[in-house]
């Protein structure tokens, strides 16, 4: 299991796009966990990879992604 924070905002029109792109893959990809965190300064994953921007998608403890990736870079990130 590969696991996938995704740090999002509800008010962030990328980040629900962001959402939509990892609900496709978890359809996909069995074998991944999203964990989706809600930002804010006092989150300690926000904290500690120092997120500024939504959606931030953070894979194996390192920001992967800042934005919405294409579905394929995602992908081999994953794998």
């Amino acid at each position: 299991m590969k696991d996938i924070f995704l740090v999002y905002s509800d008010y962030c029109i990328s980040s629900k796009r962001a959402l939509s792109l990892l609900e496709t893959i978890i359809n996909e990809e069995k074998k991944i966990v999203v964990h989706r965190v809600p930002f804010s300064f006092d989150q300690p994953l926000v904290k500690k990879h120092h997120v500024k921007i939504t959606p931030t998608f953070i894979i194996d403890d390192k920001i992967a992604f800042v934005g919405i990736p294409e579905k394929q870079a995602l992908l081999e990130k994953i794998n």
